[in-house]
C-alpha cells in the first residue's frame, strides 16, 4: 500500500512540475508588444488633435509667470523686512543709556582694581 501511495505522489508531483515547467516558459515566449506610431501619436496629441507638447509648453510658460511674480514679491517682502530690521536696531542703538553703561564699567573696572590691590598685598613680603 505503501508503494501505491508513493507512486500516486511521484505522479501528483510531476504533474504539478510539468504544469508550472510550461506556464513559465509559456510566459517567456510571448511576443512582447512593441510601440507603434500611433501609440506615439496618441502619446503627443490629445482626442481633440490639439498638440499635447504645445500644451505643455504652454503650462510651463503659465507657471513661469507665476513664479516670476512670486519671486518680485519675495524680493520685496525681503527688502521691506530689511529695513524693518535696520530700524529696529537703530532705534535699540539709541535708546541705550550709555550712562548707565559707563557706570556699569566704572564699578566693574573698580572691583578689578581692588582685587588685584589685594592680590598685589598678600603676595608682596610684610
Amino acid at each position: 500500500m505503501n508503494t501505491k501511495r508513493g507512486w500516486i505522489t511521484a505522479l501528483v508531483a510531476v504533474a504539478v512540475a510539468t504544469i508550472l515547467f510550461f506556464t513559465l516558459f509559456a510566459g517567456q515566449t510571448r511576443p512582447k508588444s512593441e510601440i507603434t506610431l500611433g501609440d506615439v501619436y496618441t502619446l503627443l496629441v490629445t482626442e481633440d488633435g490639439q498638440n499635447r507638447l504645445e500644451q505643455i509648453e504652454s503650462s510651463i510658460a503659465v507657471l513661469q509667470g507665476k513664479i516670476d511674480a512670486m519671486s518680485t514679491k519675495i524680493q520685496a517682502i525681503q527688502t521691506c523686512i530689511n529695513q524693518m530690521k535696520s530700524t529696529i536696531e537703530q532705534q535699540e542703538w539709541e535708546k541705550w543709556d550709555w550712562e548707565q553703561v559707563l557706570r556699569d564699567m566704572k564699578f566693574l573696572l573698580d572691583d578689578i582694581s581692588n582685587k588685584l590691590n589685594t592680590l598685589l598685598k598678600k603676595s608682596s613680603p610684610s
